[in-house]
């Protein structure tokens, strides 16, 4: 969504006019919002607050303990391992081009050959 204008009017110089259109210099991206929402839960997180209050406080402020490294499994190769477990792993050559270029057209069949002959 575009910012609105403060104020809009017109610059009158002589016989000249000009458009002229005040915005704010800050977006609302760009504002800090206390309200930070956990994706998985959808409630509101009060860690920022917290942290603010401990500084406030003068209470001594920890780094948080480091988590577990995630368990991600690349797709691809699971399915793979799976195709492979199941015996269809192979792959099977692509026939080359023939010499000649074109692809040959298929011939007469034998009824027209005979209404024909």
């Amino acid at each position: 969504m575009a910012p609105r204008a403060y104020w809009k009017g017109y610059l009158k110089l002589s016989l000249v006019s000009c458009p002229i259109a005040l915005y704010p210099a800050t977006s609302e991206r760009e504002k800090i919002s206390f309200h930070q929402i956990n994706k998985k839960t959808g409630n509101r997180e009060d860690a920022l607050k917290d942290l603010i209050r401990k500084k406030q406080g003068g209470e001594k402020i920890e780094a948080p303990a480091e988590r577990a490294p995630a368990k991600v499994i690349n797709l691809m190769d699971a399915l793979r391992r799976s195709v492979e477990a199941e015996g269809g792993g192979g792959r099977k050559p692509v026939r080359a081009a023939s010499a000649g270029g074109a692809p040959k057209k298929a011939g007469r069949s034998s009824a027209r050959q005979k209404k024909a002959g």
